[in-house]
Protein backbone atom coordinates (compact mmCIF):
# COMPACT_ATOMS: atom_id res chain seq x y z
CA UNK A 1 0.00 0.00 0.00
CA UNK A 2 2.87 2.35 1.35
CA UNK A 3 5.08 1.33 -1.95
CA UNK A 4 2.00 2.62 -4.28
CA UNK A 5 1.12 5.39 -2.71
CA UNK A 6 4.72 6.73 -3.18
CA UNK A 7 4.17 5.11 -6.75
CA UNK A 8 1.73 7.79 -6.92
CA UNK A 9 3.79 10.50 -5.45
CA UNK A 10 7.13 10.32 -8.00
CA UNK A 11 4.39 10.41 -10.99
CA UNK A 12 5.46 13.02 -13.51
CA UNK A 13 2.58 15.47 -13.97
CA UNK A 14 3.82 18.46 -16.69
CA UNK A 15 7.83 18.27 -15.60
CA UNK A 16 7.06 17.82 -12.08
CA UNK A 17 6.06 14.59 -9.54
CA UNK A 18 2.19 14.92 -7.43
CA UNK A 19 4.66 15.35 -4.61
CA UNK A 20 6.38 18.45 -5.91
CA UNK A 21 2.42 19.78 -7.51
CA UNK A 22 1.32 18.99 -3.46
CA UNK A 23 4.16 21.13 -2.06
CA UNK A 24 3.53 24.17 -4.22
CA UNK A 25 0.01 23.86 -3.43
CA UNK A 26 1.03 24.07 0.19
CA UNK A 27 3.39 26.81 -0.72
CA UNK A 28 0.40 28.52 -2.39
CA UNK A 29 -1.63 28.15 0.41
CA UNK A 30 0.59 29.60 3.31
CA UNK A 31 1.40 32.48 1.25
CA UNK A 32 -1.97 33.27 1.09
CA UNK A 33 -2.88 32.58 5.10
CA UNK A 34 0.24 34.55 5.67
CA UNK A 35 -0.78 37.89 3.90
CA UNK A 36 -4.01 37.42 5.96
CA UNK A 37 -2.21 37.02 9.06
CA UNK A 38 -0.17 40.09 8.40
CA UNK A 39 -3.40 42.12 7.39
CA UNK A 40 -5.32 40.97 10.56
CA UNK A 41 -1.84 42.13 12.94
CA UNK A 42 -1.20 45.17 11.47
CA UNK A 43 -4.59 45.78 12.45
CA UNK A 44 -4.81 44.75 15.35
CA UNK A 45 -1.67 46.49 16.12
CA UNK A 46 -3.22 49.56 14.82
CA UNK A 47 -6.18 49.34 17.17
CA UNK A 48 -4.19 48.40 20.17
CA UNK A 49 -1.22 50.53 19.64
CA UNK A 50 -1.01 53.36 17.18
CA UNK A 51 -4.71 54.18 18.15
CA UNK A 52 -3.69 55.24 21.71
CA UNK A 53 -0.52 57.63 20.47
CA UNK A 54 -0.85 60.65 20.79
CA UNK A 55 0.58 61.31 16.94
CA UNK A 56 -1.27 60.21 14.24
CA UNK A 57 1.99 59.39 12.30
CA UNK A 58 2.12 55.76 12.81
CA UNK A 59 -1.76 55.60 12.40
CA UNK A 60 -1.76 56.27 8.75
CA UNK A 61 1.53 54.01 8.80
CA UNK A 62 -0.05 50.82 9.15
CA UNK A 63 -3.67 52.19 7.57
CA UNK A 64 -1.49 53.05 4.11
CA UNK A 65 0.97 49.83 4.49
CA UNK A 66 -0.91 46.99 5.60
CA UNK A 67 -2.03 45.91 1.89
CA UNK A 68 1.24 46.60 0.14
CA UNK A 69 3.40 44.42 2.76
CA UNK A 70 0.08 41.74 2.39
CA UNK A 71 0.95 41.41 -1.17
CA UNK A 72 4.35 41.50 -0.50
CA UNK A 73 4.52 38.57 1.53
CA UNK A 74 1.90 37.03 -0.87
CA UNK A 75 4.17 37.74 -3.86
CA UNK A 76 7.28 36.12 -2.06
CA UNK A 77 5.27 33.03 -1.86
CA UNK A 78 4.72 33.09 -5.78
CA UNK A 79 8.23 33.24 -5.78
CA UNK A 80 9.55 30.60 -4.02
CA UNK A 81 6.99 28.58 -5.79
CA UNK A 82 8.33 29.56 -9.05
CA UNK A 83 11.66 28.33 -8.13
CA UNK A 84 10.42 25.49 -6.69
CA UNK A 85 8.46 24.05 -9.79
CA UNK A 86 10.30 23.20 -13.16
CA UNK A 87 8.21 25.03 -15.82
CA UNK A 88 8.37 24.47 -19.87
CA UNK A 89 10.53 27.31 -21.66
CA UNK A 90 7.20 29.15 -22.53
CA UNK A 91 5.76 29.38 -19.21
CA UNK A 92 9.06 30.12 -17.51
CA UNK A 93 9.82 32.92 -19.81
CA UNK A 94 6.16 34.71 -19.10
CA UNK A 95 6.39 33.74 -15.50
CA UNK A 96 9.66 35.33 -15.31
CA UNK A 97 8.51 38.57 -16.90
CA UNK A 98 6.13 38.59 -15.07
CA UNK A 99 7.73 38.55 -11.65
CA UNK A 100 10.18 40.84 -12.67
CA UNK A 101 7.65 43.56 -13.63
CA UNK A 102 5.41 42.87 -10.02
CA UNK A 103 8.39 43.56 -8.12
CA UNK A 104 9.42 46.99 -8.96
CA UNK A 105 5.54 47.59 -9.13
CA UNK A 106 5.04 46.28 -5.30
CA UNK A 107 8.28 48.32 -4.33
CA UNK A 108 6.87 51.28 -5.80
CA UNK A 109 3.32 50.78 -4.35
CA UNK A 110 5.25 50.66 -0.72
CA UNK A 111 7.72 53.89 -1.41
CA UNK A 112 3.83 55.78 -2.71
CA UNK A 113 2.29 54.34 0.30
CA UNK A 114 5.00 55.26 2.65
CA UNK A 115 4.96 58.94 1.27
CA UNK A 116 1.12 59.10 1.48
CA UNK A 117 1.97 58.20 5.57
CA UNK A 118 4.00 60.60 5.79
CA UNK A 119 2.03 63.36 3.79
CA UNK A 120 -0.82 62.98 5.36
CA UNK A 121 -0.08 62.32 8.93
CA UNK A 122 2.73 65.05 9.09
CA UNK A 123 3.08 67.76 6.82
CA UNK A 124 -0.46 68.73 6.45
CA UNK A 125 -1.38 68.23 9.84
CA UNK A 126 1.66 70.54 10.29
CA UNK A 127 1.50 73.30 7.83
CA UNK A 128 -2.55 73.11 9.19
CA UNK A 129 -1.19 73.80 12.34
CA UNK A 130 1.25 76.54 12.09
CA UNK A 131 -0.59 78.33 8.76
CA UNK A 132 2.24 78.38 6.79
CA UNK A 133 3.06 79.75 2.88
CA UNK A 134 2.88 76.65 1.66
CA UNK A 135 -0.76 75.69 0.32
CA UNK A 136 -2.00 72.05 1.67
CA UNK A 137 -3.68 71.39 -2.21
CA UNK A 138 -0.15 71.67 -3.60
CA UNK A 139 1.30 69.63 -1.40
CA UNK A 140 -1.25 66.68 -2.22
CA UNK A 141 -0.77 67.81 -6.38
CA UNK A 142 2.87 66.94 -5.39
CA UNK A 143 2.37 63.53 -3.70
CA UNK A 144 -0.22 62.38 -6.18
CA UNK A 145 2.28 63.53 -9.15
CA UNK A 146 5.14 61.64 -7.55
CA UNK A 147 3.34 58.65 -7.32
CA UNK A 148 2.21 58.68 -10.87
CA UNK A 149 5.73 59.43 -12.39
CA UNK A 150 7.42 56.64 -9.79
CA UNK A 151 4.82 53.90 -10.69
CA UNK A 152 6.07 54.74 -14.43
CA UNK A 153 9.40 54.72 -13.84
CA UNK A 154 9.04 51.53 -11.32
CA UNK A 155 6.93 49.81 -14.80
CA UNK A 156 9.63 50.89 -16.98
CA UNK A 157 12.39 49.20 -14.85
CA UNK A 158 10.40 46.04 -14.70
CA UNK A 159 10.24 45.61 -18.30
CA UNK A 160 13.64 46.33 -18.37
CA UNK A 161 14.46 43.76 -16.10
CA UNK A 162 11.93 41.31 -18.12
CA UNK A 163 14.09 41.80 -21.22
CA UNK A 164 12.18 44.14 -23.07
CA UNK A 165 13.80 46.67 -25.36
CA UNK A 166 12.68 50.33 -23.93
CA UNK A 167 14.36 52.78 -25.91
CA UNK A 168 11.96 51.47 -28.53
CA UNK A 169 8.51 51.94 -26.10
CA UNK A 170 10.02 55.54 -25.23
CA UNK A 171 10.47 56.26 -28.33
CA UNK A 172 6.63 55.11 -29.41
CA UNK A 173 5.61 57.19 -26.12
CA UNK A 174 7.37 60.38 -27.02
CA UNK A 175 5.64 60.55 -30.20
CA UNK A 176 2.39 59.14 -28.69
CA UNK A 177 2.76 61.84 -26.06
CA UNK A 178 3.16 64.74 -28.69
CA UNK A 179 0.15 63.47 -29.97
CA UNK A 180 -2.47 63.14 -27.18
CA UNK A 181 -0.75 66.88 -26.58
CA UNK A 182 -2.33 68.19 -29.31
CA UNK A 183 -5.65 66.55 -28.61
CA UNK A 184 -5.81 66.96 -24.62
CA UNK A 185 -4.82 70.92 -24.93
CA UNK A 186 -7.14 72.28 -23.10
CA UNK A 187 -6.38 69.74 -20.26
CA UNK A 188 -2.43 71.03 -20.88
CA UNK A 189 -3.84 74.70 -20.48
CA UNK A 190 -5.67 73.73 -17.34
CA UNK A 191 -2.79 72.13 -15.80
CA UNK A 192 -0.73 75.60 -16.37
CA UNK A 193 -3.88 77.59 -14.77
CA UNK A 194 -2.93 75.02 -11.75
CA UNK A 195 0.52 75.87 -11.81
CA UNK A 196 -0.04 79.56 -11.66
CA UNK A 197 -2.31 79.31 -8.85
CA UNK A 198 0.38 77.26 -7.24
CA UNK A 199 3.31 79.07 -7.43
CA UNK A 200 1.34 82.95 -7.82
CA UNK A 201 -0.95 81.75 -5.05
CA UNK A 202 -3.83 84.22 -5.27
CA UNK A 203 -5.86 82.28 -3.12
CA UNK A 204 -5.39 79.32 -0.82
CA UNK A 205 -7.65 76.63 0.70
CA UNK A 206 -10.62 77.50 2.91
CA UNK A 207 -10.27 81.48 1.16
CA UNK A 208 -13.39 82.72 0.12
CA UNK A 209 -13.09 84.23 -3.45
CA UNK A 210 -15.25 85.81 -6.31
CA UNK A 211 -14.26 84.17 -10.12
CA UNK A 212 -16.69 85.07 -12.68
CA UNK A 213 -19.42 86.45 -10.30
CA UNK A 214 -19.76 83.20 -8.77
CA UNK A 215 -18.40 83.67 -4.75
CA UNK A 216 -17.37 81.01 -2.75
CA UNK A 217 -15.25 78.70 -0.71
CA UNK A 218 -11.86 76.87 -1.96
CA UNK A 219 -12.19 73.58 -1.25
CA UNK A 220 -9.51 71.83 -3.36
CA UNK A 221 -7.05 72.75 -5.38
CA UNK A 222 -6.08 70.51 -7.93
CA UNK A 223 -3.90 70.34 -11.22
CA UNK A 224 -6.65 70.61 -13.19
CA UNK A 225 -9.49 71.84 -11.38
CA UNK A 226 -10.46 73.85 -8.34
CA UNK A 227 -13.47 72.38 -6.35
CA UNK A 228 -15.30 75.61 -4.24
CA UNK A 229 -18.28 75.85 -2.70
CA UNK A 230 -20.79 78.41 -3.23
CA UNK A 231 -21.30 81.31 -1.03
CA UNK A 232 -24.95 81.49 -1.17
CA UNK A 233 -25.95 77.93 -1.71
CA UNK A 234 -23.57 75.30 -0.44
CA UNK A 235 -23.58 73.90 -4.08
CA UNK A 236 -20.16 72.54 -5.22
CA UNK A 237 -18.76 73.65 -8.80
CA UNK A 238 -15.37 72.26 -10.53
CA UNK A 239 -14.10 75.48 -12.41
CA UNK A 240 -11.19 74.39 -14.74
CA UNK A 241 -7.98 76.40 -13.59
CA UNK A 242 -7.29 77.98 -17.06
CA UNK A 243 -10.15 80.48 -15.86
CA UNK A 244 -8.08 81.83 -12.98
CA UNK A 245 -5.06 83.01 -15.53
CA UNK A 246 -7.70 84.18 -17.77
CA UNK A 247 -10.63 86.07 -15.30
CA UNK A 248 -10.37 88.33 -12.28
CA UNK A 249 -9.92 86.52 -8.87
CA UNK A 250 -11.31 88.88 -5.92
CA UNK A 251 -9.73 87.39 -2.91
CA UNK A 252 -12.15 88.68 0.10
CA UNK A 253 -10.36 86.29 2.43
CA UNK A 254 -7.37 88.36 2.29
CA UNK A 255 -9.04 91.88 2.62
CA UNK A 256 -10.47 93.33 5.84
CA UNK A 257 -14.41 93.56 4.43
CA UNK A 258 -15.87 93.44 1.39
CA UNK A 259 -18.24 96.81 0.36
CA UNK A 260 -21.81 97.38 0.61
CA UNK A 261 -23.53 100.64 -0.38
CA UNK A 262 -26.79 102.15 0.03
CA UNK A 263 -28.42 104.91 -1.98
CA UNK A 264 -30.48 107.57 -0.55
CA UNK A 265 -32.47 110.11 -2.84
CA UNK A 266 -33.59 113.22 -1.29
CA UNK A 267 -35.77 115.95 -2.92
CA UNK A 268 -33.24 118.70 -4.93
CA UNK A 269 -34.71 121.53 -2.31
CA UNK A 270 -33.46 119.42 0.64
CA UNK A 271 -31.44 122.12 2.93
CA UNK A 272 -28.11 121.16 3.00
CA UNK A 273 -28.10 121.21 6.98
CA UNK A 274 -30.32 118.33 6.87
CA UNK A 275 -28.34 116.74 4.08
CA UNK A 276 -25.27 116.61 6.59
CA UNK A 277 -27.39 115.63 9.44
CA UNK A 278 -27.88 112.55 7.76
CA UNK A 279 -24.26 112.45 7.06
CA UNK A 280 -23.23 112.36 10.30
CA UNK A 281 -26.24 109.67 11.51
CA UNK A 282 -25.20 107.15 8.79
CA UNK A 283 -21.01 107.53 10.08
CA UNK A 284 -22.36 107.18 13.84
CA UNK A 285 -24.45 104.08 12.86
CA UNK A 286 -21.46 102.45 10.68
CA UNK A 287 -18.65 103.80 14.10
CA UNK A 288 -21.24 101.88 16.41
CA UNK A 289 -21.82 98.22 14.37
CA UNK A 290 -18.83 95.88 15.29
CA UNK A 291 -18.87 94.58 11.93
CA UNK A 292 -18.38 97.44 9.83
CA UNK A 293 -14.64 97.62 9.65
CA UNK A 294 -12.35 100.64 7.90
CA UNK A 295 -13.66 103.81 7.28
CA UNK A 296 -17.51 104.26 6.15
CA UNK A 297 -17.75 107.12 3.59
CA UNK A 298 -20.97 109.43 3.01
CA UNK A 299 -20.95 111.26 0.19
CA UNK A 300 -23.00 113.10 -2.76
CA UNK A 301 -22.93 111.50 -5.66
CA UNK A 302 -25.12 112.79 -8.32
CA UNK A 303 -28.05 115.05 -9.27
CA UNK A 304 -30.44 113.32 -10.97
CA UNK A 305 -34.00 114.14 -12.35
CA UNK A 306 -35.50 112.63 -8.88
CA UNK A 307 -33.50 114.86 -6.52
CA UNK A 308 -30.06 114.70 -4.41
CA UNK A 309 -28.63 111.33 -4.27
CA UNK A 310 -26.85 110.36 -1.20
CA UNK A 311 -24.10 107.21 -1.34
CA UNK A 312 -23.24 105.32 1.72
CA UNK A 313 -20.00 102.97 1.23
CA UNK A 314 -18.70 100.72 4.56
CA UNK A 315 -16.73 97.90 4.49
CA UNK A 316 -18.33 94.32 6.54
CA UNK A 317 -16.17 92.54 7.88
CA UNK A 318 -14.95 89.17 5.76
CA UNK A 319 -16.11 86.54 8.02
CA UNK A 320 -19.77 87.91 9.13
CA UNK A 321 -22.57 87.17 7.57
CA UNK A 322 -23.12 89.88 5.20
CA UNK A 323 -26.98 89.54 4.29
CA UNK A 324 -28.00 89.72 8.43
CA UNK A 325 -25.25 92.48 8.65
CA UNK A 326 -26.42 94.30 5.82
CA UNK A 327 -30.55 93.94 6.54
CA UNK A 328 -29.26 94.77 10.43
CA UNK A 329 -27.96 98.30 9.08
CA UNK A 330 -30.77 98.56 6.73
CA UNK A 331 -33.14 98.29 9.48
CA UNK A 332 -31.10 100.57 11.95
CA UNK A 333 -30.78 103.54 9.03
CA UNK A 334 -34.79 103.34 9.07
CA UNK A 335 -35.57 103.57 12.82
CA UNK A 336 -32.71 106.36 13.04
CA UNK A 337 -34.25 108.24 10.22
CA UNK A 338 -37.90 108.05 11.40
CA UNK A 339 -36.93 109.29 15.12
CA UNK A 340 -35.56 112.14 13.12
CA UNK A 341 -38.28 112.60 10.54
CA UNK A 342 -36.01 111.89 7.91
CA UNK A 343 -37.54 110.90 4.26
CA UNK A 344 -36.18 109.86 0.91
CA UNK A 345 -37.35 107.90 -1.94
CA UNK A 346 -35.73 105.20 -3.52
CA UNK A 347 -35.50 104.47 -7.68
CA UNK A 348 -36.67 101.12 -8.67
CA UNK A 349 -34.76 99.64 -11.31
CA UNK A 350 -37.86 96.78 -11.43
CA UNK A 351 -40.44 97.08 -14.51
CA UNK A 352 -43.44 96.55 -13.30
CA UNK A 353 -45.46 93.72 -15.79
CA UNK A 354 -49.28 94.47 -16.32
CA UNK A 355 -51.19 92.04 -15.18
CA UNK A 356 -53.65 89.31 -17.54
CA UNK A 357 -56.64 90.76 -19.50
CA UNK A 358 -58.62 88.34 -17.11
CA UNK A 359 -57.56 90.25 -13.92
CA UNK A 360 -57.79 93.96 -15.01
CA UNK A 361 -59.99 96.30 -13.48
CA UNK A 362 -62.84 97.50 -15.75
CA UNK A 363 -62.24 101.49 -16.50
CA UNK A 364 -58.32 101.72 -15.51
CA UNK A 365 -56.02 102.20 -18.90
CA UNK A 366 -52.91 100.24 -18.53
CA UNK A 367 -49.84 101.37 -19.61
CA UNK A 368 -49.48 99.00 -22.57
CA UNK A 369 -52.80 101.02 -23.52
CA UNK A 370 -51.37 104.07 -23.34
CA UNK A 371 -48.71 103.02 -26.29
CA UNK A 372 -50.94 101.32 -28.62
CA UNK A 373 -53.16 104.75 -28.12
CA UNK A 374 -50.77 106.77 -29.05
CA UNK A 375 -49.30 104.48 -31.93
CA UNK A 376 -52.98 104.78 -33.45
CA UNK A 377 -52.69 108.64 -33.05
CA UNK A 378 -49.68 108.91 -34.73
CA UNK A 379 -50.65 107.07 -37.79
CA UNK A 380 -54.22 108.67 -37.96
CA UNK A 381 -51.96 112.12 -38.11
CA UNK A 382 -49.75 110.42 -40.92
Amino acid sequence: MFADWDDLLQKNYYDNTLEKWLLGAFILLSSMLLSLLCIWGLRLFNKVYAKKTDTVLDDYMVEKLTFPLATSVFWAGIYILFNYLVWSSAVYIIFSHFLAITFTLIVAWIAIRFLNALVEGYWLPKIEKEETAIDASLILVIERSFGIIVMFIAFIIGLKNAGYDVNTLLAGLGLGGFALAIAARTTIFNIFGGLTVFFTTPFKTGHRIIIDNFDGYVERIGLSTTRIRSFDDESVAFIPNHFFAEKKIINISQSDGFQRSFIFVFPIDTEIVKINKVKLTLLEIAKEHKQIVGTPRVMIDNFTDAGIQLLFLCMIHSKSAWWDIQHEIAIEILQKFREQDIRFTVRSTLKALPPPESERIPGMVYPEEVKKTKKSKDKDEE
